[in-house]
C-alpha cells in the first residue's frame, strides 16, 4: 500500500466486518485444495491481516462428496478480530453438515457461535437439527461481566415442531467494589507546546528546486538553534495531538482546559537586536497521521469502519516571502539623461547640463537607430572599418545591445547571433549567440555617468560618484524589460533592520521564532539565519555571462564590466537587512575590476583564489547598492498596473525570463589589461572565504571607506569568480567626434551650379546673363558659410 495513511499488512484479505483502508486492493482468500478433482473435494481458505490497531485471522473449510444420488455437504468457518486499544476481541464460529438425496435434505446439523469480550464477556449461539420432516432448534445468548461483582445474564430457547420453550436468567454474585478512580485530566496544550519547542520537531528546508546556490563553510555548534538558509523555510510539527478539532479524550484520560487547540496563522520573528521591530511571517498548516480513536469518542462500529489513521493538522510551515509574494523593488517609469555636444569649430555650441528624455525613447533609439542596425559594428576603431571575414565560430559579441525579448528576435548593435534555445538560459558566457541579456544595461553607457561639464568631458576618476537620486527600479515599455534594484525570497526577505548604506550592518544571525497556540503564550524557538559570513563560494552554474568576455583583447573602454547570474535574487540573498524607503539595499557580493599590473591573483590552497591589490583600485562600498539589479523580460506595451502583475507572475513561474547583474563602476582606460573579480562585500564574507575565523556581531564592509585606516595600502580578498580582459583604443563614436579638427571651407562647398535657362517642358527660356538662369543645387553636406544663389 502507498503512503502511511493506514498501516496494513494482509495475506488473503481482512475480517468480514472490517472496512479495508482506502486505496487498499481487495484481496482473494488464500486457498488450498486437499484433493484433486471436484468430487470429492476438500477446500481450505484462510487469511491473516495486521493493522495499526488490530490483528485479524480466519479460515473456511468446505467439504463435498456425491455418489449413487446421495451427497454430503459440509462447511466450517472461523473468524477472529483482536483490537489492541482499547483491548477487545470478537470470535465467530459457524458450521453445518447436510445429507441430501438429490435436492431433498435427509439430515442436517447447523451450529453458530459468537464470543466477544472481555468487557463484558458475551456469548451467543444457535444450533439446529433436521431429520426428514422433523426439525429442532436451540439458541443460547449469554453475557458475563465482573469480577466485582460477577454478573450473568442469559436466555435459552428450544423449539421442536410446533412446541417451543424459553428460559431467561439474570444473576449477580459477590459484593460491588468501590468505583475505580478516573484518570487525571491531561493538559494537552502544554504537551503540544513542549513538543513544538523540541528541536527534533522542527526542520528547515529549501524552497523551489532545493539548490543552495552557494557553498557554505563548516558551521560552528548552533547550540540547539535551527539553521535556516535564506532561500529556505522551516516547519514545526508534533504528534502529541491533532490541532483544529475538538478533543473529547486523550488516550483514556479526559482533556484539561480548552479541548480545541489551534495554531495561529502567523509566526513572529524577533531579532537579537532589541532595537529591531519584530516581523510576522505567514504560516501554512501541515498535517500528520493520527489515530482518531485516541482523541475522539467512537463507537465500536466506528472504530472498525473508520481508517486507523487520518491526516490531521499537526503544525505549520513558514517559507517567508516566496512565490507570488516575493519581496522586490517597485516598478515605475523613469528618465535617463544625455549630453548633447556639437563639434563645429568657431560655431561650437555647448550642451546644457543634461536634457531629460523618456526612457522608452532612449530605448527606441538604442534598439532601432542607425548604430543598432550597423552590420559593421564591432569594437574600438574597427567598428568603422569594413567587416573582416568571420574565421572562428567562437567570436563573442562585445558591444552593448538591448536584452532580447524571449518572444521575438530583434536587431542589436552587435554581430549576428544565433537565437538562444527556447525555454533555456545560456549556460555560460563562453557560448556565442546564447547570451541571455545585453552586455550593459541601458544606463551602463557613458552618457548616463555623472559629468564634469566645466571640462567638457566625463570625469576620469577610476570609480566616479553615484548621483544622489533613487534609481531603484525602472521600466522600458518599448524594449519589454523591467529592471529592479533587488529581488529576495525566503526568510531572508522577512524583516531585519534598515540598511544604513554606510558602515556596519546588523548581522541578524540569531533570531527567535515564536509560534503560538491561540489564547496561550508563544513558544520561543531559537534559530540561526545563514549570512554572508557563512559563504565560501557560489555555484558556477549561476554565472550566465560576463562582459567583456573572458580574454577579450579590445573591449570598448567606455562600457561598464558586468557579470550576470541565473537567479534574480542572488545579489540580495544573504544581505540581512531591509531596504531603505527609497529602495536601496547593499548586495552581499560586488564586482571589482583591477588593472592587471596592480593585481596579484594567488591560486587557491584548498579554498578560494585570493586577490591582492592596492586599496585605491577598489570601489566605494557605500555605493554598492547602485551597481546591482535584477532584470525581468516582460511583454511589450504593458501599462504600469499590468507590468506590476506581469513581473510578479514571471518571477514566480518563468525563471528563464529573469536574471540579476552586477556592474563595476570603474572607468576603463584604453589599452590596459584588467582582472575582474566577484568578491564579498562584507568583512565576514572575506574572512570566511580566506578560511579565517568569523566573529559574531555586526557586519562591517569588506574594505575600509576612503579616509579610514590610511596605514593599510593593500588588501586581500577571496574571489568567487574571476576573468581577465583587455581594452582597445578609445574608439567609440563620441571619442571619434571629439577627435575631429574643424577647418574653414570655401563658400561653394556642397553646391553645384545648374543651368535652367532651357529647361523645356513648356517652361520659358531665359536669355544668357539672366539672374535666374543659374541656380545652386545643394548637397547633403555644405559649409556653414555657404550662401546659395537667390
Amino acid at each position: 500500500m502507498e503512503g502511511p495513511a493506514d498501516v496494513a499488512l494482509s495475506a488473503g484479505g481482512f475480517h468480514p466486518r472490517f472496512q479495508r483502508p482506502e486505496g487498499f486492493p481487495e484481496l482473494r482468500r488464500l486457498h488450498l485444495s486437499l484433493l484433486q478433482g471436484d468430487n470429492p473435494r476438500v477446500r481450505l481458505e484462510a487469511y491473516f491481516a495486521l493493522t495499526a490497531n488490530t490483528v485479524q485471522f480466519g479460515a473456511r473449510l468446505e467439504l463435498y462428496a456425491a455418489a449413487l444420488g446421495f451427497s454430503v455437504e459440509g462447511l466450517l468457518t472461523f473468524d477472529a478480530l483482536v483490537r489492541f486499544e482499547p483491548f477487545g476481541f470478537e470470535v465467530d464460529i459457524a458450521g453445518h453438515v447436510t445429507l441430501k438425496r438429490g435436492s431433498r435434505t435427509l439430515m442436517g446439523v447447523a451450529v453458530e457461535l459468537a464470543l466477544s469480550g472481555p468487557e463484558p464477556w458475551h456469548v451467543r449461539g444457535r444450533a439446529r437439527f433436521e431429520i426428514l420432516f422433523l426439525s429442532a432448534e436451540i439458541s443460547v445468548e449469554l453475557a458475563l461481566s465482573g469480577p466485582e461483582p460477577w454478573h450473568v445474564r442469559g436466555r435459552a430457547r428450544f423449539e421442536i415442531l410446533f412446541l417451543s420453550a424459553e428460559i431467561s436468567f439474570d444473576r449477580t454474585f459477590g459484593e460491588r467494589a468501590a468505583p475505580a478512580a478516573l484518570p487525571q485530566p491531561v493538559d494537552v496544550a502544554a504537551k503540544v507546546e513542549e513538543a513544538l519547542a523540541d528541536p527534533r520537531n522542527r526542520t528547515a528546508q529549501l524552497t523551489g528546486a532545493g539548490r543552495t546556490v552557494v557553498t557554505l563553510r563548516e558551521l560552528p555548534d548552533a547550540d540547539g538553534r535551527l539553521v535556516v538558509h535564506p532561500l529556505g523555510g522551516l516547519s514545526f510539527t508534533q504528534r502529541v495531538a491533532p490541532l483544529g478539532i475538538t478533543l473529547t479524550r486523550y488516550g483514556t484520560s479526559p482533556v484539561a482546559g480548552d479541548p480545541r487547540l489551534d495554531l495561529e496563522r502567523e509566526l513572529t520573528v524577533d531579532d537579537a537586536d532589541p532595537a529591531t521591530a519584530p516581523v510576522t511571517v505567514p504560516l501554512t498548516p501541515t498535517r500528520e497521521y493520527f489515530a482518531p480513536a485516541q482523541f475522539l469518542d467512537l463507537t465500536d462500529d466506528q472504530k472498525l469502519s473508520a481508517p486507523s489513521f487520518e491526516l490531521l493538522t499537526a503544525g505549520a510551515s513558514a517559507e517567508g516571502v516566496t512565490g507570488r509574494a516575493r519581496e522586490r523593488a517597485g516598478v515605475f517609469a523613469s528618465t535617463v539623461d544625455y549630453e548633447e555636444v556639437l563639434q563645429d569649430g568657431p560655431h561650437r555650441v555647448e550642451g546644457d547640463a543634461g536634457t531629460p528624455v523618456a526612457f522608452g525613447t532612449a530605448g527606441l533609439r538604442t534598439a532601432a537607430g542607425p548604430a543598432a542596425r550597423a552590420a559593421t559594428c564591432r569594437t574600438g576603431r574597427q567598428r568603422f572599418t569594413a567587416a573582416p571575414p568571420v574565421t572562428s565560430a567562437s567570436a563573442t559579441p562585445a558591444g552593448p545591445c538591448p536584452a532580447p525579448n524571449p518572444r521575438r528576435r530583434r536587431a542589436c548593435a552587435g554581430p549576428p547571433r544565433r537565437p538562444a534555445r527556447p525555454g533555456r538560459k545560456p549556460p555560460n558566457s563562453a557560448a556565442p549567440g546564447r547570451h541571455r541579456a545585453c552586455a550593459s544595461p541601458p544606463w551602463g553607457v557613458r552618457g548616463d555617468l555623472p559629468h564634469s561639464h566645466a571640462a567638457g568631458r566625463p570625469s576620469l576618476l577610476p570609480y566616479p560618484s553615484v548621483p544622489d537620486h533613487p534609481h531603484h527600479s525602472r521600466r522600458d515599455p518599448l524594449s519589454g524589460l523591467t529592471f529592479l534594484s533587488w529581488v529576495r525570497e525566503g526568510l531572508a526577505a522577512a524583516g531585519g533592520a534598515v540598511d544604513p548604506l554606510t558602515g556596519p550592518m546588523t548581522s541578524r544571525t540569531n533570531v527567535t521564532l515564536r509560534p503560538r497556540l491561540t489564547g496561550r503564550d508563544a513558544v520561543a524557538v531559537p534559530a540561526r539565519l545563514l549570512g554572508p559570513g557563512d559563504v565560501t563560494g557560489i555555484d558556477t552554474g549561476q554565472v550566465l555571462r560576463v562582459f567583456p568576455a573572458a580574454d577579450t583583447a579590445d573591449a570598448e573602454p567606455h562600457l561598464f564590466p558586468a557579470v550576470e547570474f541565473d537567479r534574480p535574487d542572488l545579489p540580495g540573498m544573504f544581505t540581512p537587512a531591509a531596504a531603505t524607503e527609497t529602495g536601496r539595499l547593499r548586495p552581499w557580493l560586488v564586482l571589482v575590476v583591477v588593472e592587471e599590473r596592480h593585481a596579484e591573483l594567488l591560486p587557491s590552497d584548498g579554498g578560494l583564489p585570493r586577490l591582492r591589490c592596492p586599496r585605491s583600485e577598489l570601489p566605494v562600498l557605500a555605493e554598492s547598492w547602485a551597481w546591482a539589479h535584477a532584470q525581468v523580460a516582460t511583454d511589450e506595451g504593458a501599462g504600469e498596473a499590468e507590468a506590476e502583475a506581469e513581473v510578479d507572475r514571471i518571477l514566480a513561474e518563468e525563471p528563464d525570463r529573469t536574471l540579476s547583474r552586477l556592474l563595476s563602476p570603474r572607468r576603463l582606460r584604453p589599452r590596459p589589461r584588467y582582472v575582474a573579480a566577484v568578491v564579498p562585500a562584507f568583512d565576514a564574507g572575506r574572512l570566511a572565504g580566506l578560511g579565517l575565523p568569523v566573529p559574531d556581531g555586526e557586519l562591517r564592509p569588506a574594505w575600509p571607506a576612503p579616509g579610514e585606516r590610511p596605514e593599510v595600502t593593500e588588501w586581500a580578498l577571496p574571489v568567487y569568480h574571476h576573468w581577465r580582459f583587455g581594452t582597445g583604443l578609445d574608439g567609440d563614436f563620441e571619442s571619434l567626434v571629439r577627435g575631429l579638427t574643424p577647418r574653414a571651407l570655401p563658400g561653394d562647398v556642397g553646391t553645384r551650379p545648374m543651368d535652367v535657362g532651357a529647361a523645356g517642358g513648356g517652361l520659358p527660356e531665359l536669355p544668357a546673363g539672366h539672374p535666374g538662369r543659374l541656380l545652386d543645387l545643394e548637397g547633403a553636406l555644405r559649409s556653414a558659410g555657404t550662401e546659395p544663389r537667390p
